[in-house]
């Protein structure tokens, strides 16, 4: 079967490129077989494979002559008849328009259009007096006018036409955030325009948002059809001089390309052409994109561009909008609407309009412009289109919307009407279901309660259980509940009185009958007995300002409850030991949450004032933050060291103390350096804090000579340039069998906060505090926060303020309720109690628990 000439020319032209250079015309030759005409496709389909890169800039043309071969006397200050160039505004594939100021018979400001050097050949003058004829002869509001022509005087033609001021018809839309109804009804006066110039027997065939400029008249957009200088006459002859298109030169803009356009026959070009440009503008003002890429388009070479325009279906609009991603975010916002609302607007007639535009065979496109115009208009109008199949659905959306008003009052006298019969009968099966509801969440609450109780989380089962006492569906059972609970702590607290009055000076049965006052909402009682905890284990050594403190920090801590951070510095990831400035307003912390250089970086955040939110957590950054893990973080008194712990390379152990420096708090952080030896070792070192004066460094080792699993050291130094002692270990006292460590010393060196899992806590870790009377004095009996600040739960790395009116802490392992993640960063606000009367308990005094008449346990002292 003999192939089509497309199919042969294609099938020689891949041979002859696989040929070697040096052979590829005898090849050419012998596989055309003397058909010259064949011969002669090849050759040019070769040339423009070679000159892909600009084939569609440079024209592959024989040029015979030019007019002129000296330099051009044209430019900015020179006067070309009656007009004076004021300077270039733009420059095309042949010419170049200037900016011109007419002197006579009247002085306006014109553009004025001439042949730029190197393009002035035969075929391209030809083509250029084409389209000042072409312009001519047009009269219409959206056409840049011709207002005069003639030649320079080294013969190169030139036409004059109005000034057009304004940007390309996207750019417009883009710029002043149009709706897609103002788009439309551009774009409707740019059809009208394109109409005219059919009537007139002239094809624009290179329709494209650069040729279709939008001005202002009076504060309204009049969009103007410029460059009609590729255009083809349909019936009749513009020019004396020969206008014609040789094989493989393309006329026109590939995104913007019809697929006859593509074929390369000029012969085969009619208005059609013009629509389906038409579409593709209507495609990019919509969707903000073209069908195909230009930029694809040209990388794909010259044989793969034809074949996409000629055999590729492009997307419909609504499809290409769901598929860019992020971007539609922006295109819709340049259409002042939503990515949803704008796919939503596109889908349906637009996305008919378009298509039917842009179908490859011509016979299935709009006859027409001005019917291409009219659907445009049907749709802005909410009239049914001609582009789709009118069904009796799509018809009767198109008359509700037309009749929207007469439409609405219909429904809505319909819906009252429906809504007043049937609401008798849901009324009863609404109250059922509502009932239902109530029951299912009643009984959620109780089951929740309950699972609480289980876990001995007694203040979260109590307060649950508030909420449905009363309660007629689970009513009886919460009280039920409520009653264990509460007859539960009531012999708790008959067996540690039992045991404090066999022993009066049995600091745990007091902490733990605390504790059980506490859940049962009996603060009084509470108070006292935590007073009474503190004063057996740590007895005020005199009456000193750090004595009163303490008492009242207490004091404060019991009446208070810990708050969570907040979603701005707390994540779904893990946050954790927060490191507190001097003046209390930048915590540096530990988090895993995305963004860092490594596993576990250090962040910071800020606020203005105590009272203000925390701003967004920045990460340090390097050097400071590593691809390894980095944390437990402890700034300086004057904010210019910060020493944290690492398991970065150089290190001697697992992990290791490191130090980052600035000059000022401006300044950014310096290269770390590892402290060495000896307060590093092969064992594992974490958790350091630097004290106020910055002399004596705590943290937490596994050590050789230590008690347990970890316990707390301490390293000192002379001053700030010294170099830091052996550590010493804080001693039985201080240190348990079990793990200790995670500390915070108060700013006057005498307080120490640290976490330890050794017995006699209520969770698996808990917060705890030691105390001395001068920093050479020892360490007194640790003595626990209490369950105001420890749980059932596991609570972490304290960090007590400057000012010692805040203490952080973080959850770690098993979050607390009310949390955001993993592990979160809470914080308790000192509130001081500075009169003990007001709590009814001193220090020293025994609380005995005695019955009052209501039947409820009250504390009594007993000296």
């Amino acid at each position: 079967m003999t192939q089509p000439p497309r199919k042969l020319e294609e099938k020689i032209f891949y041979q002859v490129l696989e040929a070697p250079p040096v052979q590829r015309e005898a090849y050419l030759k012998e596989a055309c077989g003397g058909d010259q005409e064949l011969y002669n496709r090849v050759e040019a389909l070769l040339q423009a494979n070679d000159l892909q890169d600009g084939f569609l800039r440079s024209p592959i043309l024989d040029c015979p002559s030019s007019l002129e071969n000296g330099p051009s006397m044209e430019g900015p200050g020179a006067t070309i008849g009656r007009y004076k160039i004021l300077e270039r505004i733009g420059e095309g594939g042949m010419a170049v328009v200037y900016m011109a100021e007419q002197q006579e018979p009247i002085r306006r400001k014109v553009a004025l259009k001439i042949i730029k050097l190197g393009m002035d050949t035969n075929s391209v003058i030809a083509r250029f007096e084409a389209e000042r004829q072409a312009l001519a002869m047009m009269d219409h509001p959206n056409i840049a006018k011709v207002l005069d022509a003639g030649a320079t005087d080294t013969g190169r033609p030139y036409f004059v036409m109005e000034l057009v001021k304004g940007a390309s018809i996207t750019d417009f839309c883009d710029a002043n955030s149009l709706s897609t109804t103002e788009r439309l009804k551009l774009f409707v006066q740019v059809c009208q325009a394109v109409q005219h110039a059919h009537q007139k027997g002239i094809i624009h065939r290179d329709i494209k948002p650069s040729n279709v400029m939008v001005t202002l008249h009076d504060g309204v957009p009049v969009p103007k059809v410029i460059d009609f200088g590729i255009a083809k006459a349909v019936n009749q002859k513009l020019t004396e001089k020969t206008l014609f298109t040789r094989y493989a030169h393309i006329i026109g803009t590939p995104a913007y390309m019809s697929p006859e356009q593509a074929e390369l026959s000029g012969l085969d070009i009619d208005t059609r052409t013009d629509i389906y440009s038409l579409g593709v503008l209507l495609y990019e003002l919509l969707t903000g994109t073209t069908p195909f890429s230009e930029e694809e388009l040209r990388k794909a070479g010259y044989i793969e561009m034809q074949r996409v325009i000629r055999d590729q279906e492009p997307p419909k609009p609504s499809t290409k909008l769901s598929s860019l991603g992020e971007t539609l975010t922006d295109i819709a916002k340049f259409h002042s609407s939503t990515p949803d609302l704008l796919t939503k607007e596109i889908r349906g007639d637009l996305d008919w309009i378009v298509m039917k535009t842009m179908e490859k065979a011509r016979d299935r496109r709009y006859d027409n412009v001005s019917s291409l115009s009219m659907d445009v208009q049907r749709h802005i109008d909410d009239e049914p289109i001609l582009a789709r199949p009118p069904s009796t659905t799509y018809r009767l959306g198109k008359f509700l919307r037309r009749h929207r008003t007469e439409s609405l009052a219909l429904v809505a006298i319909l819906l009252l009407v429906g809504t007043l019969i049937i609401f008798v009968s849901l009324w009863s099966h609404k109250r059922d279901q509502f009932e239902e509801a109530d029951s299912s969440r009643h009984r959620n609450i109780l089951d929740q309660a309950r699972q609480s109780y289980a876990r001995q989380d007694l203040v979260v089962a109590l307060t649950a259980l508030k909420s449905i006492l009363t309660s007629k569906h689970v009513g009886p059972e919460a009280r039920v509940l409520h009653e264990r609970i509460l007859r539960d702590g009531q012999e708790q607290v008959h067996y540690y009185t039992r045991e404090i009055e066999a022993d009066p000076n049995d600091a745990e049965s007091y902490l733990h009958r605390a504790r059980h006052y506490h859940y049962m909402g009996n603060q009084r009682a509470f108070l006292a007995d935590m007073d009474r905890y503190v004063a057996i284990l740590n007895p005020s050594v005199g009456t000193t300002s750090h004595d009163d403190w303490f008492h009242h920090f207490l004091a404060g801590l019991w009446d208070s409850t810990p708050t969570n951070l907040g979603p701005i510095v707390n994540s779904p990831y893990d946050e954790s030991v927060a490191s507190i400035s001097p003046d209390s307003l930048s915590p540096f912390f530990v988090s895993d949450r995305p963004g860092g250089c490594g596993a576990l970086d250090l962040w910071n955040t800020k606020r203005p004032t105590s009272s203000d939110p925390w701003s967004t957590p920045v990460n340090l950054g390097p050097p400071v933050n590593s691809p390894y893990d980095d944390g437990v973080a402890s700034l300086s008194a004057d904010g210019l060291s910060l020493f944290f712990v690492s398991e970065r390379p150089g290190g001697l152990g697992r992990g290791d103390i490191w130090v980052s420096t600035r000059r000022t708090p401006d300044d950014p952080w310096g290269t770390p350096k590892n402290l060495g030896t000896p307060v590093n070792s092969q064992s594992h070192d974490w958790g350091p804090i630097i004290s106020t004066d910055g002399l004596s460094l705590f943290f937490d080792s596994n050590h050789p000579g230590g008690r347990g699993r970890a316990d707390i050291w301490v390293t000192r130094r002379t001053n700030a340039s010294a170099p830091w002692s052996e550590p010493e270990n804080l001693g039985p006292t201080v240190n348990s069998s079990a793990t200790d460590g995670a500390v915070s010393i108060s700013a006057d060196g005498l307080t120490l906060f640290f976490i330890s899992d050794r017995p006699g806590g209520f969770g698996r870790e808990d917060i705890w505090v030691t105390r001395r009377s001068t920093k050479n004095a020892p360490w007194s009996l640790p003595i626990n926060l209490g369950p105001t600040i420890n749980t059932p739960y596991r609570e972490g790395a304290p960090r007590i303020s400057a000012d010692g009116m805040e203490l952080y802490f973080d959850d770690t392992q098993t979050p607390r309720p009310l949390g955001f993640g993993g592990s979160d960063l809470w914080q308790v606000k000192i509130v001081p109690v500075t009169e003990s009367s007001q709590r009814g308990s001193s220090p020293g005094v025994v609380q005995k628990p005695v019955e009052g008449n209501d039947g409820k346990e009250v504390v009594q002292a007993k000296n």
